[in-house]
């Protein structure tokens, strides 16, 4: 009720919302939102989470779909954990400007993340993101204990990321090292 008497309907809301997400995360609260921002680092069980999220993420349409009313039916989700990993994009793309290591790109097949035991999340995320720059896709079975396997094509060699927990680390990424044939990065 505090929150409901405060909104304006014509201003955008942005929600924080800390912690795992509970009973009172309901459509009354989440058809009110315009941007929600979470941190999954901090959920206890993160795929029940995002399981969550994903159905109320179906469940109202499109983000540009309104309702009869003409209330936007989505909010735009913005995850710390991703936020994160930014600068370690950033590094990771500007390994690559230059363009002797851009032709070497395609014959990297190992990838390592060190990473904080706190921020998984962080790790995984980085995972799907160089799994996807470098043009690959996750099959049935690709999940291994420790990473993942990407599978490429045009007779790439498949792309192996493990995932490396670090209970002292400072940072919640802190270390990606990619190898090649002839290549460390």
């Amino acid at each position: 009720n505090i929150v409901f008497a405060h909104l304006r309907t014509d201003l955008p809301l942005t929600f924080w919302w800390q912690g795992d997400l509970t009973d009172r995360f309901e459509e009354r609260l989440y058809s009110l939102i315009d941007r929600l921002i979470i941190d999954s680092s901090d959920w206890s069980d993160a795929a029940t989470q995002f399981k969550r999220i994903r159905e109320v993420l179906e469940q109202s349409g499109s983000r540009f779909a309104y309702n009869d009313k003409g209330q936007r039916k989505r909010f735009l989700l913005h995850d710390l954990s991703w936020t994160r990993g930014h600068h370690h994009r950033l590094a990771i793309a500007a390994c690559f400007d230059d363009p002797i290591a851009l032709e070497e790109l395609h014959s990297i097949s190992e990838v390592e993340i060190e990473f904080h035991t706190d921020h998984v999340t962080a790790a995984v995320y980085m995972a799907a993101w160089i799994g996807t720059q470098m043009k690959g896709t996750l099959g049935e079975g690709s999940r291994s204990s420790g990473g993942f396997e990407f599978h490429r094509a045009n007779d790439l060699p498949p792309l192996t990321i493990r995932l490396l927990a670090e209970d002292h680390a400072d940072s919640s990424l802190v270390a990606i090292t990619m190898r090649g044939e002839n290549v460390c990065f």
